[in-house]
């Protein structure tokens, strides 16, 4: 017999005082569960939160249901069995799940008692008596965090009472009977971490509130193009950068972004119509000059580049009013310029690099009413190949 994930021998008196010494142990973890039962379907809500951080664990979360009480003549001569297990909802080596000491883990689970189940004169039980049984665990040490129970007709099937049962509500622990959700991503406006309809709006990257109204402005800009540079757009910042709604993040949300609070509403196209662009690459000495040019100028723009060393591109020279920021890991560059006053789009840009360019393996720019250009192959002194549309 294995209890809490130990082997606690073979002998019953050791299995119960194994099992008794561990009641009122401290765990970080915390199980809270609900669900319902209609006939014979079963929905189950498992809330699962950690003071501590087990993210560096393996932890698998399992879930099953047992019966109480079921009578039929047994191979061991019992009549009477208690705990039963009917079936996993979880798999049977469980559901691997993450606690961070942060972010609680909400997971709801849909069954149906298998219509098949005997239940005849031969073997007898009550749907009355059905639980559901959760335990978290560590499966590389096999130690058991924490274990909950309940009595799937005794559970509440509606814990906030809004009218929307636990497994459909996006808030199941928060009354919002109208399951409100603005930026789509299955929690609730009335539950969600990001609070995307009053802190976390759509360009308010910073996440800045004052007056309880969320604060939209050149912090923004300048901390989405940090994002945009690295790549990497976490927590609820990232929900509130794509400020498009094109499903990426990129140059052009800054641009909309610096537009709409410039000029709200001043910009409402989108595509590729922003003109036929034109790069050029020339070599001058140790340094690569690329220049981007457009007749219906340009606003913003992002390179991806490859370059044959490590560049110095502290004096690039930018013009008035705009801002650009570079990355560079190894021999991969990432440029990405924009005009912040919105007043100072250019015909042309000059950006020199300080080494051999080898090749430019994305640009995207747009004109001043947001429409993307189109670019042609760069003219240089060795061919480079430049991608059409990004």
């Amino acid at each position: 017999m294995f209890t809490g994930g130990d082997d606690s021998g073979s002998s019953p008196s050791t299995w119960r005082s194994h099992a008794l010494n561990m009641i009122g142990e401290s765990t970080p973890v915390t199980i809270e569960l609900s669900g319902g039962i209609d006939g014979y379907d079963v929905d189950v809500s498992v809330l699962i939160s950690s003071e501590n951080d087990l993210s560096s664990q393996q932890t698998r979360l399992f879930i099953a249901s047992t019966m109480d009480s079921v009578f039929y003549s047994g191979a061991n001569g019992l009549l009477h069995h208690q705990g039963t297990i009917i079936e996993m909802l979880t798999s049977n080596t469980g559901d691997d799940i993450t606690l961070d000491g942060i972010n609680d883990v909400q997971l709801n689970y849909d069954w149906t008692m298998d219509s098949n189940w005997p239940n005849n004169n031969s073997v007898t039980w009550d749907i009355s008596d059905l639980n559901i049984v959760v335990f978290v665990q560590n499966y590389t040490s096999k130690e058991v965090y924490q274990a909950e129970a309940g009595r799937v007709n005794e559970m509440n099937n509606d814990t906030d009472e809004d009218g929307v049962a636990n497994g459909d509500d996006n808030c199941p622990n928060t009354y919002n009977p109208d399951q409100a959700d603005i930026d789509s991503d299955g929690a609730g406006d009335a539950c969600d971490v990001c609070d995307n309809a009053n802190v976390y709006v759509l360009g308010n990257v910073t996440g800045d509130v004052e007056d309880n109204e969320p604060v939209i402005d050149l912090f923004d800009v300048l901390y989405l193009l940090d994002l945009v540079l690295v790549d990497n757009y976490p927590g609820c910042s990232g929900e509130a950068a794509d400020y498009t709604g094109d499903g990426f993040v990129n140059y052009l949300d800054a641009i909309y972004l610096i537009q709409d609070i410039l000029n709200p509403g001043g910009l409402n196209s989108n595509g590729f119509d922003g003109g036929e662009g034109r790069i050029e690459l020339e070599r001058i000495e140790e340094n690569t000059v690329i220049t981007l040019s457009n007749n219906q100028q340009i606003s913003g723009f992002q390179l991806e580049l490859e370059l044959d060393d490590i560049a110095d591109l502290d004096q690039l020279t930018i013009p008035d009013g705009w801002v650009i920021k570079t990355r560079q890991i190894g021999n991969r560059l990432r440029v990405v310029g924009i005009d912040l006053t919105g007043q100072n789009s250019q015909n042309e840009i000059k950006i020199s690099i300080p080494c051999n360019v080898n090749s430019i393996d994305a640009i995207s720019a747009c004109c001043p009413t947001g429409q993307q250009i189109k670019f042609n192959e760069a003219s240089s002194p060795d061919r480079i190949e430049i991608p059409q549309n990004v």
